[in-house]
């Protein structure tokens, strides 16, 4: 087991995380993470997904005010707004329309709602877990960062009240919130001193943490992808195909009936991640001295694990190792690889695995579903340019970022 490494010193709210290297961790976070992985979850995963893509889709088709249909528009802020709308609802049981734009009046006695709250978290996620509040609300700072202090002061405070009313009024929602308070009240009537349950606390870091980790990462993965798309046509017709293999069998668009089907929607995901991570190292501490080969680790030594290093090595991916290619996904029975162990790193390893893989698979394959149910995609031409300029472009933006 992996002590936390000392340097790291992570605000209050992040406690969570801290706990993750406690006993405790063996304990407590399985079972909410456990039974939301369940077959409900998921398809409220999936039907959310669906309903936000269908809705960007269908501003697509609206005509614009010159009588033209617009249907050119930026790939990343679309795919953060389907993203953290899917958060929204399956974390917190908020429920967001596309076109709705309206923030309610804030409680009495806060500036800001938690809806308000969650949003300018979201969007700056290194200032508000590494920068203390006080810091960022301090007078002479510019008003945009005391407005991300100030998020980040009330947001805690939102949650607090949000769960005494789940535990007032218990819901029959789906969300992850109303499912933490629901284990919570399983665990504290529980008589054996030995039971592990969840504090308020704790449920807060639970949700904040499937908040940060589950926003940028997976919109970034969807925005990659898609640009992966344009770039090379071929992978997209690659992707149509099975799309459209899979609505002749007109078995509906359910989670339970879909997502089986898609292996390489599965697949690009895959390939994306591979390429394009978000996480580009993972840190560990080494806790007992170590020898691999000719090196030794004494104990606190850090070590950080670069995940492009090892997805790009050819001794592993093959001479092509650095070509965006999903079909290397896929086996000859068209069921996903599965990477030996360490091979591939986009959601961590070990005891670390993030909690949260099915919940990104289910929304990107939902939305790459709701795409290619009717539409292709296309880099928009700059003046002058030639449809294979304008892919070059994009891929230089690719391999720039």
């Amino acid at each position: 087991m992996y002590i936390h490494p000392p340097i790291f010193e992570l605000p209050r709210i992040i406690k969570y995380f801290l706990l993750y290297f406690r006993d405790t961790w063996r304990v407590w976070p399985k079972p909410p993470f456990g039974t939301f992985r369940t077959l409900s979850k998921m398809s409220s995963v999936w039907e959310t997904a669906s309903s936000q893509a269908r809705a960007m889709l269908g501003e697509f088709a609206e005509p614009s005010t010159s009588g033209q249909h617009d249907i050119t528009n930026g790939a990343s802020e679309r795919m953060q707004r389907i993203t953290v709308n899917v958060i929204a609802s399956i974390g917190y049981g908020i429920q967001r329309s596309w076109a709705e734009t309206t923030i309610a009046k804030p409680p009495q006695g806060l500036t800001t709602t938690l809806w308000s709250s969650l949003l300018t978290i979201v969007h700056h996620p290194y200032l508000t877990v590494f920068v203390p509040a006080k810091i960022l609300s301090f007078p002479l700072m510019p008003k945009a960062v005391k407005e991300i202090g100030l998020s980040k002061t009330e947001y805690p405070l939102h949650l607090q009240e949000t769960i005494a009313q789940e535990r007032r009024n218990p819901s029959s929602g789906n969300s992850l919130l109303a499912s933490l308070v629901r284990l919570s009240e399983i665990g504290t009537s529980q008589t054996s001193k030995q039971s592990a349950f969840l504090t308020d606390e704790e449920i807060t870091g639970n949700l904040y943490g499937m908040t940060i980790a589950g926003f940028d990462s997976t919109a970034a993965t969807l925005s990659y992808a898609l640009m992966m798309l344009v770039i090379e046509p071929k992978r997209q017709e690659w992707i149509i195909e099975e799309v459209d293999e899979v609505l002749k069998l007109s078995l509906g668009s359910d989670y339970s009936t879909v997502f089986a089907r898609l292996p390489r929607c599965l697949a690009l995901m895959y390939e994306t991640l591979r390429l394009c991570g978000p996480i580009p190292n993972s840190a560990r501490q080494v806790f007992a001295p170590q020898d691999i080969e000719d090196k030794h680790f004494p104990p606190g030594t850090i070590i950080q694990i670069s995940s492009p290093d090892i997805h790009t090595n050819p001794e592993i991916w093959g001479v092509d190792a650095e070509e965006f290619r999903p079909s290397r996904w896929l086996k000859d029975d068209g069921k996903l690889h599965e990477p030996a162990p360490g091979e591939f790193l986009p959601w961590s390893f070990g005891p670390r695995l993030c909690p949260g893989i099915k919940m990104s698979q289910v929304e990107f394959l939902a939305t790459m579903w709701e795409i290619f149910c009717g539409w292709r995609i296309e880099i928009v031409q700059r003046e002058g340019e030639t449809v294979e300029d304008a892919r070059k472009r994009a891929g230089a933006l690719v391999e720039d970022s």
